[in-house]
């Protein structure tokens, strides 16, 4: 963990100060072996750094308890997440992105027919009106504005199909009818 409680802190300065007095009072102790009140004094000393190194224990256990529920929650959500992406693949939200590419080859498709392919202006919304068929094809009926040779706005209805494909790359435009 990156920060420490207040509590944490607290306890942490309170067992390194235990163990400078039970340092030193061990020291005492060893200069003088006979002085029965210096011994005294070492194991009281020593008795307090294990209480203090087992209150530290205790609130890193405190602190650190809800870091396991927390990781099983992240692990949870991580699965979730790349549950979606999988299932993202699947071919009913496939066919959704192959209407929009779809679209876009259309649309591509319909300016090279154009007089002023820089006027085109296609309808609102006309990926709504992309047709999912069998063998990942599309079919999309709609029109376009654009301007004519005497610079006219025009409209023109037109039907394409577009095979689709894994990858972008894959789509083609196989039938492209201009409605009269």
């Amino acid at each position: 963990m990156a920060t420490e409680s207040m509590e944490l802190q607290a306890a942490k300065r309170a067992l390194k100060a235990a163990e400078e007095e039970a340092a030193t009072a061990r020291t005492r102790a060893n200069i003088k072996p006979d002085d029965e009140e210096a011994q005294t004094y070492a194991n009281a000393a020593e008795a307090e750094e294990r209480r203090a190194r087992e209150h530290v224990k205790k609130v890193e256990e405190k602190e650190y308890a809800f870091v396991f529920p927390c990781l099983v929650v992240v692990v949870g959500l991580v699965s979730i997440l790349m549950l979606m992406v999988f299932i993202s693949g699947s071919s009913q939200n496939r066919s959704f992105d192959g209407a929009l590419v779809a679209m876009q080859y259309c649309e591509s498709a319909v300016k090279q027919c154009l007089r002023s392919p820089g006027s085109a202006d296609f309808q609102y919304g006309h990926a709504s009106r992309v047709i999912s068929l069998d063998n990942d094809k599309y079919r999309l009926r709609s029109f376009v504005d654009s301007q004519n040779a005497f610079g006219a706005q025009m409209r023109t209805h037109f039907l394409c199909e577009v095979q689709g494909g894994d990858s972008f790359d894959d789509f083609r435009v196989v039938e492209l009818t201009i409605l009269e």
